[in-house]
């Protein structure tokens, strides 16, 4: 079993092993749909607009681009934004 985005290919196994697989996106300043969860943090907070600066996020690698918060807890984009 392996996760894809667009031609790339993730391999499950290093997934499973360290639970997010995806480290390298977390906290990048982009975000990442791949990495947006929360064995990954939920990308490190990328996909959510910095409340403090006013920052918006960068959608240049997502296509859902989802803010979500918590593991149960999930916000669009344009209610996180608000």
């Amino acid at each position: 079993m392996c996760a894809a985005e667009g031609n790339v290919i993730y391999n499950a196994t290093s997934y499973v092993e360290d639970k997010c697989g995806f480290n390298e996106f977390k906290g990048d300043g982009y975000c990442d749909d791949i990495a947006n969860n929360h064995f990954c943090e939920f990308d490190g907070g990328d996909c959510c607009e910095d409340e403090e600066t006013g920052q918006e996020v960068n959608t240049m690698f997502c296509q859902d681009c989802l803010c979500l918060k918590g593991i149960t807890g999930m916000i669009n984009r344009e209610e996180c934004i608000k």
